[in-house]
């Protein structure tokens, strides 16, 4: 008996699969990281067997295709290969070593991982992270169904904001205020997924996210985007509406971009043009306090 288990991201079900146990106890993680986003049984967009083998073939060491290198010791992280008709995925982290078979329309994914201690059993999280969050890069860059953006995110009486920026400029330290001194829904402290559906936006939190995962609950639901805002640390609050090249140059840096291929970057490119030419974008200085709040609410709601 097959043993399951589906998830729901950015309206995306995905369902996991395998012959052998998973393991409940998921290395220490909290549980809540992903469990958020379990689902009900349904027909899945993207179905990903996992299969325990005893060794990789020959061929998963050689550097072929696009590879990411750690910043510190330069060692490989993952890379992405594309073949005639699939994609491959190596995870070359140590003790985290994971390939994957991907069919070009994303529907079937066969992963493979070594035994855990000796045991046939396989993780959720070795799936989940961080596997699953560059086959969505992929997978919405390719079929054009939406991005990955940088950024901390919020549902506000049935609206969603986006709080953009690199890092340390306090999407986390925003995230963590709306939470304290509101009623706000925090979708995510550090990446939100955006989609455009029937015409119009929308914002999903994931199970990716920053240092602050204390408003975790379910985020599986979206909130329709309203505004974007490009932040930055200031000594009194200011709030400035900007035009469209301003904001294309502020949320290009934001993006997670398939840079290493041609037709995707430009699929990214056109829904970029498409966001910013319906959703006002605004930079927005902030002093690190709770009069944020008070600020946002008087200033930007409208």
């Amino acid at each position: 008996m097959s043993k399951q288990i589906y998830l729901k991201i950015a309206d995306t079900v995905v369902l996991l699969e395998s012959k052998f146990e998973y393991a409940k106890n998921d290395k220490g993680i909290a549980p809540e990281r992903f469990s958020n986003f379990f689902y009900k049984k349904a027909i899945p967009d993207i179905k990903i067997e996992i299969q325990i083998v005893e060794k990789f073939p020959q061929d998963f060491y050689r550097p072929d295709g696009f590879s990411t290198i750690h910043p510190q010791d330069k060692s490989l992280c993952w890379q992405w290969e594309e073949k005639k008709d699939y994609f491959i995925f190596r995870s070359l982290v140590e003790g985290k070593f994971q390939l994957a078979q991907i069919e070009k329309n994303f529907k079937n994914v066969r992963f493979f991982v070594l035994p855990q201690k000796n045991k046939f059993i396989w993780f959720a999280t070795d799936v989940i992270y961080d596997f699953l969050q560059i086959l969505f890069l992929v997978y919405f860059a390719k079929t054009k169904k939406g991005i990955f953006l940088h950024a901390s995110g919020i549902n506000l009486y049935g609206s969603g904001f986006v709080f953009a920026g690199k890092s340390g400029v306090g999407k986390t330290t925003l995230a963590k205020l709306w939470n304290k001194y509101s009623d706000a829904e925090i979708l995510n402290d550090d990446r939100i997924i955006v989609r455009k559906q029937n015409k119009q936006f929308f914002i999903y939190g994931c199970p990716w996210h920053g240092a602050f995962s204390d408003y975790l609950k379910s985020r599986m639901h979206p909130a329709p985007l309203k505004k974007v805002f490009f932040i930055y640390p200031a000594k009194k609050n200011i709030l400035k509406k900007l035009n469209f090249f301003d904001a294309f140059k502020l949320l290009y840096p934001a993006i997670f971009p398939v840079f290493w291929d041609r037709l995707s970057l430009n699929n990214i490119f056109l829904f970029l043009n498409d966001l910013l030419e319906n959703i006002v974008c605004f930079s927005l200085g902030f002093r690190k306090t709770k009069d944020i709040i008070k600020f946002f609410k008087e200033k930007c709601l409208n």
